[in-house]
């Protein structure tokens, strides 16, 4: 992948967005992990329940800049920008989890965000969680059980 291609999906794609990396969540397990450029500096960090591409957990980190939003993947993934999935492209899924509990899965997902040790990107300027019951979650107004 290039900076050329990221930007083409963000100016002209269909969804203005590039998927570049969708993996198991190696922390919950049976989760899907996506990382998703948009437009305006903004990476989407989402969360979703095998199977699922929706009402899972979104985080949008806004960066500052273009670069320093490319330094923060990179750094993240351990990958190059060079390396990265066009998943928009590909359409990749990764193969199913082994059977897990996803009700321990999410209980820990939900824990991690209520005490902020969820592990996502850094360096960004601005957080958003879209979702109210997320965000009430990570603001901790509701509690977890």
């Amino acid at each position: 992948m290039n900076i050329n291609e990221i930007e083409n999906y963000l100016n002209s794609g269909s969804t203005k967005s590039i998927c570049i990396d969708r993996r198991l969540s190696d922390t919950y397990e049976g989760f899907v992990r996506d990382l998703v450029i948009k437009r305006d500096q903004t990476l989407s960090v989402e969360y979703n329940t095998y199977g699922y591409d929706e009402g899972g957990l979104v985080l949008l980190l806004k960066y500052e800049n273009f670069e320093l939003l490319i330094k923060s993947i990179e750094c993240y993934l351990g990958l190059k920008l060079t390396e990265w999935m066009n998943v928009n492209k590909s359409g990749y899924y990764p193969d199913n989890p082994k059977i897990v509990d996803f009700d321990v899965s999410g209980r820990l997902l939900k824990q991690h965000l209520f005490d902020h040790e969820i592990d996502f990107p850094k360096g960004w300027m601005n957080m958003e969680l879209p979702s109210d019951y997320w965000a009430g979650i990570y603001n901790r107004r509701i509690k977890v059980q």
